[in-house]
């Protein structure tokens, strides 16, 4: 394997992990919105 091969493949895994980041902000945002949504409910 050469120096091209695995800088590819670092690449890859860069990619990989800010799209698990950005699904996992996607959740907790959507949670924390239903959470203020239902507070505001109760009051």
């Amino acid at each position: 394997m050469n120096k091209t091969e695995i800088k590819e493949k670092k690449e890859k895994r860069k990619e990989k992990r800010s799209e698990i980041l950005g699904v996992t902000a996607f959740f907790a945002a959507l949670i924390f919105i239903i959470s203020i949504g239902s507070l505001g409910f109760y009051w």
